[in-house]
């Protein structure tokens, strides 16, 4: 049977075993080399895991991948530094097929990711003066990453870039894409941005379920019919696939979450067309909540999903139809209120958890008792 080759190194993923250096400037740790760019060197098998450790706490130079394998870098706590200094902190200029793979680290230097061929990146901190830049014939795959320390441009894409779950927030402009280069934004915030937040110089653009408030013009060159259910600030593009002109609403102080206010909340396509995609928001936290309680769990616009911490779900017990209107069930103290749903039983599922029925109780949602006039449908 054929096997998957995902680092393309010619043996199938069952049958492989990649190797792993460990990188670390404490000698305690017992490292293969206390610094990253000497293991991208020794490095001879695609697939190799290059794991880097928190070391004795100076930042690690930064580093040239130019060996035609693919190798994957993985940081093994929170804050452990690559610094380019004045170079890029990762310059990526060749892989074997596969992307080179960045994840768990910050960087810092001129640029935190050059990629002139292709890379993937998640859970990444960027703190360089530009985010990534994406040159032409490259792909860039951005999840789960923060960008508020870029005081440059956030994204510059000549390439193409697909970022999910990503936040920009205070850069000069929140992402530039080039002629030719192709940008896909899913779940961004992209916020006080002092000049543009998403710049177009004659590239392809999509942006999804995303945020815009910024300083300048939160769009420049960008269609309106390219962007859906998104909050825009200044631009208005209400007109167009379910987008909002309104302000985003964030919490402030350099909080990017929403208010529970935000026209951003609950700000999402039918239920039913939810695919899992992204399952999780910028904290890991799962996506589709249902922020106003009202039975409908509907994706935030932006980085961020947000639950409403006053309303906790919760399964009532001893549920009784006592005749053939009226149904009953045990108190739960910890319950303010109850909200009534009904769908037909072999209709319910994850994309169909029934109609609001508030009007079978419109006036007395904290008892325990529904009477429906009507004969409940069959199921």
């Amino acid at each position: 049977a054929n096997q998957l080759d995902q680092d393309s190194d010619g043996t199938g993923d069952v049958c492989d075993t990649n190797p792993i250096f460990i990188v670390s400037s404490d000698p305690v740790d017992n490292p293969n080399f206390s610094d990253v760019p000497a293991a991208v060197a020794a490095a001879v098998q695609s697939g190799t895991v290059i794991q880097i450790l928190s070391g004795v706490g100076t930042d690690y130079t930064g580093v040239l991948v130019d060996r035609s394998l693919q190798l994957r870098f993985e940081g093994t706590a929170p804050g452990i530094i690559v610094d380019g200094g004045g170079s890029p902190a990762f310059d990526v200029v060749s892989t074997l097929s596969a992307p080179i793979e960045i994840q768990n680290l910050t960087l810092q230097g001129s640029t935190g990711i050059v990629a002139g061929a292709d890379v993937n990146a998640s859970d990444v901190i960027f703190e360089s003066t530009d985010g990534a830049d994406i040159l032409i014939g490259a792909t860039l795959g951005l999840t789960d990453s923060t960008m508020t320390g870029v005081t440059g441009t956030g994204l510059i894409v000549s390439g193409a870039a697909n970022a999910t779950n990503l936040l920009i927030a205070q850069p000069a402009t929140g992402v530039s894409v080039n002629l030719g280069g192709d940008l896909t934004l899913r779940h961004a915030t992209i916020a006080d941005a002092s000049t543009t937040g998403v710049a177009n110089s004659g590239g392809t653009i999509s942006i999804t379920s995303s945020l815009h408030k910024n300083t300048g013009t939160d769009l420049s060159g960008v269609a309106c019919a390219d962007v859906s259910w998104s909050v825009i600030g200044n631009v208005d593009c209400s007109s167009f696939n379910n987008n909002l002109f309104d302000s985003a609403i964030f919490v402030g102080g350099g909080d990017y979450h929403l208010q529970p206010m935000s026209p951003g909340l609950d700000h999402g396509p039918d239920p039913a067309t939810f695919a899992e995609d992204p399952c999780f928001d910028l904290e890991g936290n799962p996506r589709q909540l249902d922020y106003d309680g009202l039975g409908s769990a509907e994706r935030d616009a932006g980085a961020y999903e947000h639950a409403d911490g006053t309303l906790t779900p919760g399964q009532v017990t001893g549920l009784v139809w006592s005749d053939g209107n009226t149904m009953t069930w045990d108190t739960e103290p910890s319950a303010s209120e109850y909200h009534v749903n009904r769908v037909l039983l072999t209709n319910l599922g994850y994309a169909n958890c029934g109609v609001c029925r508030e009007l079978l109780d419109p006036t007395d949602r904290p008892d325990t008792t529904v009477v429906a006039t009507e004969v409940p449908a069959a199921g």
